[in-house]
Order: structure tokens, then C-alpha cells, then sequence
């Protein structure tokens, strides 16, 4: 009888594992969709800036001396957030539960506390603020050549074609109570 009884138990926990890993896996798919459909977001963006005043080559004195300033301080750019730690890095990252599952990040995770607030890293122009289902809004700012983005926002402080200084704060970091957290993509 014990035994029968461990065997179920057993049984039980193999099937509620099974079902994880596919929530697991539909919620892969589902972020790698956001992500898809934020990386052409972003690729749009860029076309138009190329188009409106040829990015790479004819920028004004202003935006030289931010591109070139933005240049230099690579290595030592302010935090977005005042007190957060990065949960993934840039780059191709195992998953943390699933084996064998690799995830494609293409800036970083940060994990923020409650109704954090984010900073622009840099001065610029803000050039986008969108709306991405599973993404909330994502603010794009303009840097000379460079284009920060910031994903997974709520409650922004700026409009598009708005210049905005070094840790201006442009949102707040989305609170995901589903999940119990607060993640700002970079």
C-alpha cells in the first residue's frame, strides 16, 4: 500500500514537472517574440534616423560632441537605476531552470525594486516612446551615433523629440506582481 502510494506521489510530481516545463517553454517563445518584435522596432528606428539626417556621416556639432562625449565615457556610464543588480547579461545565457535552452539577450536584465525609477545613462534626444505587448513601453533615446534603449517601462516622462540630460529620470520599471518582479531591459 506504501508503496503504491509513493508510486502516485511520484507520478503526480512527474506531471506537474511536465506541465512547468511547457509554461516554461510557451514563455520562451512568447518573450522571444517580444524581443523579435523589439529588435524591429529598434531596426526601424535606425532607418528612419539614417534617412532624416544620415546617422553615420552628417551629424551636427551637437550631436558630434555627444556622440563623441557618449564615446568615452563607454566603461563608465551612469546606472539607469538607483539600486538594482543585472539578473542577465548581454549575450547568449543558459536558461536558468530549462537545460539545453539557451536565451539570446540583446542588451541586459536589471532587476530593480518597486516602483523604481529610471535614468537617461546619457544626454541625448529622445527619439521613440512605444508600446510593445508583453514589453510595456520602451523609450528610445538618441546619442550622436548611439541609441540607447529602455524596455519594460510604465508611467514615462518624456515625448519624442525631447532632449533630456544625463540621469534625468524618463519612467518607472514596470512591477510584474504575476511574477513578483521588476525587470528594466537595457
Amino acid at each position: 500500500y506504501k508503496l503504491k502510494n509513493e508510486t502516485q506521489t511520484v507520478s503526480n510530481q512527474v506531471q506537474n514537472l511536465k506541465q512547468k516545463e511547457r509554461q516554461l517553454r510557451q514563455d520562451i517563445a512568447r518573450k522571444r517574440n517580444i524581443i523579435a518584435q523589439l529588435e524591429d522596432e529598434i531596426q526601424k528606428i535606425i532607418e528612419e534616423e539614417k534617412a532624416k539626417t544620415d546617422l553615420w556621416k552628417n551629424l551636427s556639432a551637437e550631436q558630434q560632441r555627444i556622440s563623441s562625449a557618449f564615446e568615452s565615457n563607454k566603461g563608465s556610464l551612469p546606472w539607469p537605476i538607483s539600486n538594482g543588480i543585472i539578473t542577465r547579461k548581454f549575450g547568449e545565457n543558459n536558461h536558468p531552470v530549462l537545460k539545453g535552452i539557451k536565451i539570446n539577450n540583446n542588451g541586459v536584465d536589471i532587476s530593480a525594486t518597486q516602483n523604481a525609477k529610471v535614468k537617461c545613462i546619457f544626454e541625448g534626444i529622445a527619439r521613440k516612446v512605444v508600446s510593445i505587448p508583453g514589453a510595456n513601453l520602451t523609450v528610445i533615446v538618441r546619442h550622436g551615433n548611439y541609441l540607447t534603449v529602455y524596455s519594460n517601462l510604465i508611467d514615462v516622462d518624456v515625448q519624442p523629440g525631447q532632449r533630456i540630460d544625463r540621469g534625468e529620470i524618463i519612467g518607472q520599471v514596470f512591477n510584474d506582481q504575476s511574477r513578483n518582479e521588476n525587470i528594466l531591459h537595457l
